[in-house]
Parts: C-alpha cells; structure tokens; sequence
C-alpha cells in the first residue's frame, strides 16, 4: 500500500535522463569509457557501475552492441561489408566477421540474407525439398 501512496517518477533510470541519452549517444559514436566518464564528471569505475545499473552491462560491450546494431543496419542497406566495417568502426573486415558471430552466431550474409533456419515455409523442418 506504501508504494502506490508514492509519487509518480517521471524516471526509473538511477541517473537522469539526459545522462543516460549523452552516455549511448557518445558511444554510439565510438567514444572511448574515459572520454565519456570525463564529459559525465565520473571516473570511468562509477560509469562502469552505473551502466551495469542501467543498461545490464559495461560501458565497453554497450559500444561494442551499439556499433554492431550500426554495421547490422548498414548492412542491410546493401553497404559492402568492408566498406560497413569502415564506417562503423572496426578495425577490418575480420573483425566486423567475428562480432558478427559472436552477438547474432551468425555470418555476415546469414545476417543480411538470412540463413533459411527460421524462415516461414510449407515445407516441413526448413528442409528445401519435399520427400
């Protein structure tokens, strides 16, 4: 009863909602932890613990999810993909290959044409022919 006598946040993020805005929007851009932790006037630690409160993870895999959510829709715009991992930050081709795998356990092309695995059809188990 307590609880729904309280007041009505306009939030439930533990920092404000600007902060939290300025924090995904640096790292999108690829800005370093230190760099953001500076503009917030955190040491990177407390940026470090206040990300795992509010995203679940680190400041680090955050970027690394926010510029593979970049490549994904680059991607599927019809980028190359080496011309994707330029624009979207990684260091080469490989490695946008290996994100690619470890965050979708997809490959580049199962990713943007899909793999056939889960698409809708009349064909029994995804299998290509009827027996």
């Amino acid at each position: 009863m307590e609880l729904a006598a309280r007041p009505v946040r306009g939030q439930t993020a533990p920092w404000p909602l600007h902060t939290v805005h300025h924090v995904t929007t640096r790292l999108a851009a690829g800005a370093t932890v230190g760099a953001v932790a500076d503009e917030v006037g955190w040491s990177s630690r407390t940026l470090h613990r206040q990300s795992v409160a509010v995203y679940g993870y680190g400041p680090a895999t955050l970027r690394r999810i926010l510029r593979f959510r970049r490549a994904v829709a680059l991607l599927r715009d019809g980028v190359a993909p080496v011309a994707v991992a330029a624009a979207a930050g990684y260091a080469d081709q490989p490695h946008l290959h290996r994100e690619c795998r470890e965050f979708s356990g997809l490959s580049v092309a199962g990713l943007v044409y899909g793999s056939g695995a889960n698409r809708s059809t009349d064909v029994p188990s995804g299998s290509s022919t009827v027996a």
